[in-house]
């Protein structure tokens, strides 16, 4: 769960953190979310994708991943799905609606529904079954993941220094 500072609380971002570990502990599916913090230029669909690649979601997992961005300043929210996606086309479809039609709610609380959501999509869907064999973890994949992570974190905290020296 990747959120700007000062989006959620440090409860509300538990919370989110927890459920979605519990969802990948049950499912083996890589499932993160990440909420800009300022516009995406270009194609929203084209950056999804890539940060998608970045970070490696789904590669060293038995059930794939997804990646769920939403821009909340560009009202945008798209899934990118491993190879092997944990979602059906109709189910991602679901959960994006379900998220642009709950506008008028906190992001905390459009986040939470969208996780519940996607949880009940992958518990109803039969090819995953609850009780898979251990995560085949890749430590090489992994510091990928983590160096990515950190890249993009990096990004972020140097867009908000410089914003906040814009202000000045």
């Amino acid at each position: 769960m990747t959120a700007p500072a000062g989006a959620l609380s440090i409860v509300q971002r538990r919370e989110l953190d927890e459920s979605l570990g519990r969802i990948q502990e049950e499912n083996k599916v890589d499932l993160a979310v990440y909420v800009t913090s300022h516009p995406v230029q270009g194609s929203f669909k084209d950056w999804s994708e890539k940060l998608f690649v970045t970070w490696n979601i789904g590669k060293s997992w038995d059930g794939g991943g997804a990646l769920m961005i939403i821009s909340p300043a560009q009202h945008l929210v798209h899934i990118v799905q491993s190879a092997k996606p944990p979602f059906s086309e109709q189910q991602a479809a679901a959960i994006k609606q379900n998220f642009v039609e709950d506008a008028n709610s906190s992001l905390a609380r459009r986040l939470r529904r969208a996780i519940a959501r996607a949880k009940r999509q992958l518990s109803n869907n039969p090819q995953r079954p609850q009780t898979a064999a251990l995560l085949k973890r890749d430590p090489e994949r992994a510091s990928s993941y983590a160096f990515g992570a950190f890249a993009v974190l990096a990004i972020a905290l140097y867009l908000s220094y410089r914003r906040g020296g814009e202000g000045a």
